[in-house]
């Protein structure tokens, strides 16, 4: 490790812990409340595609780590070095210069607006220690680690102990705990823009519920298919996102969002003459849960490290998709194929983001001007009966002129 590859962001704050303790659960809440969190397992994973590093790769531990694809067998990988010291040191020395070169241009765009996290089981070894002004580290005791591991990977308890082991001797030989170990108290700020960013999920969901199971009501679905519909419409875009993004799906993390969807279709219920009956409430909680959820698709991937272009595409894929998932299940012609605008309001919401950004704005700003930007587009269409222009078929009069 050279000293030309470490820049430390005291705005920085690294998240540690061995396998099963519980880390990546602390990731999503912090990713829920809007902070930017850099997984290295995944950019790891990511890092290790370029032919460069498969070659090294294969010179170090032979082409029996590869499949009949050509992929990397990254458990027979993990059998490998996680059961001799040496042949992880050698993994370890062609991979964390790679992360921490990726890391070192993720924190400096981060880092500029407020605090940021790194998620990382081998903080010490790899380096990174010295790149992060505090350190985060999660525990939980043996037992419920291997059962948390056995139940979520399907391992076996040698390699689920064998894992645990050589990642626990790597936490306690730090060598800097009195520097690290410093309780965090977030400004005041901060915690205003964790409120705004957690409120911002739990509303967006909440719309987007209520537009789906509006929407059955229409079409005389029972409770079971209103609740299905909410949920999809809900959830639907985000699990496109994660599933693109080769994330856990958010949804499968905790129970909530099943449970603030049966809260919507109770509202539903109560509210039915008020929330059925009127056309435009479709409009205002398909609006809402539209900008809302561009903001957190924008705000997830950007977290995990990848750059804004595509940060933009999983935002209007998590505002729209649960929107067509909707219409597709209820027969409707999608809504973002329509004349009406739509996925443009997201991508205005997704520039508009960015340039904040520029700017200086936090994340909450971000995010609120995003979401502003989005609906006022939306109630300009309504308004003014703004559509994009139509691909229209060549008539047939057009085309005996052209012949003759």
């Amino acid at each position: 490790m050279t000293t030309t590859d470490i820049i430390r962001q005291s705005n920085l704050i690294a998240l540690t812990g061995g396998i099963g303790s519980g880390k990546s659960v602390v990731q999503r809440i912090l990713t829920a409340l809007g902070y930017p969190v850099y997984d290295c397992d995944s950019r790891a994973r990511a890092l290790m595609a370029p032919p460069a590093i498969t070659a090294s790769l294969a010179d170090a531990f032979g082409y029996g780590i590869f499949d009949s694809r050509g992929s990397l067998d990254r458990r027979g990988l993990a059998s490998i070095v996680f059961s001799d010291p040496d042949s992880l040191d050698r993994l370890n020395s062609i991979t964390h210069a790679a992360v921490r070169a990726d890391l070192n241009r993720w924190a400096s765009g981060h880092c500029r607006h407020g605090i940021a996290f790194v998620e990382t089981a081998i903080l010490y070894q790899s380096g990174i220690d010295k790149m992060v002004g505090r350190v985060w580290e999660v525990t939980a005791p043996r037992d419920i680690r291997i059962s948390r591991i056995s139940i979520r990977n399907g391992w076996t308890t040698g390699e689920i102990t064998a894992r645990i082991d050589i990642q626990d001797s790597f936490i306690a030989t730090d060598p800097y705990p009195a520097a690290h170990r410093k309780p965090y108290r977030p400004e005041q700020s901060t915690l205003m823009e964790e409120t705004f960013l957690f409120v911002t999920e739990v509303i967006g969901t909440v719309a987007a519920a209520i537009s789906g199971i509006r929407l059955a009501a229409t079409k005389r679905f029972d409770w079971f298919g209103a609740y299905t519909i909410g949920l999809v419409t809900a959830c639907g875009g985000g699990t496109l996102r994660d599933v693109l993004l080769d994330i856990p799906v958010f949804w499968m993390q905790t129970w909530w969002y099943l449970a603030v969807t049966a809260l919507s279709l109770v509202t539903v219920m109560v509210f039915r003459s008020f929330l059925v009956s009127r056309d435009r409430i479709l409009f205002i909680f398909d609006s809402i849960g539209l900008a809302l959820f561009c903001v957190i698709g924008i705000q997830k991937s950007l977290a995990i490290g990848y750059p804004m272009w595509v940060a933009s595409c999983m935002g209007i894929i998590t505002g729209a998709f649960g929107g067509v998932l909707r219409d597709l299940l209820i027969n409707e012609e999608p809504l973002i194929f329509r004349k009406d605008i739509y996925a443009t309001a997201c991508l205005a919401g997704c520039i508009s983001y960015w340039l904040a950004g520029e700017m200086g704005a936090s994340y909450m700003w971000q995010g609120l001007t995003c979401a502003i930007v989005i609906i006022g587009i939306r109630i300009l269409t309504l308004r003014y009966n703004l559509s994009l222009p139509t691909l229209a078929p060549v008539k047939p009069e057009e085309l005996n002129k052209r012949h003759h």
